[in-house]
């Protein structure tokens, strides 16, 4: 048991300095970033599900039928799963 507690420490003290370093705040930037992330989650995932009501939609739009009109579908539930 000694032993095995000693190795959890030695291992410890190898990974310690990354939670010992300096903190900063973050900046304006940071913040700038996460909600635009956020946006753009918010907006992809919209599309997605909404694409049940907006299909009826871009089928009369275009003048096509289901099979072609549901490429569109596939290529933005591609795009999102590509992330």
């Amino acid at each position: 048991m000694d032993e095995a507690r000693q190795h959890n420490m030695r291992c410890f003290r190898k990974v310690s300095w990354f939670f010992t370093g300096k903190r900063f705040k973050d900046s304006w930037w940071s913040w700038i970033v996460c909600v635009s992330a956020a946006i753009c989650n918010a907006v992809n995932l919209g599309m997605t599900l909404s694409f049940g009501v907006l299909f009826p939609v871009l089928m009369d739009y275009f003048d096509e039928t289901r099979e072609r009109t549901g490429w569109c579908v596939v290529a933005v539930l591609w795009t999102g799963a590509q992330r």
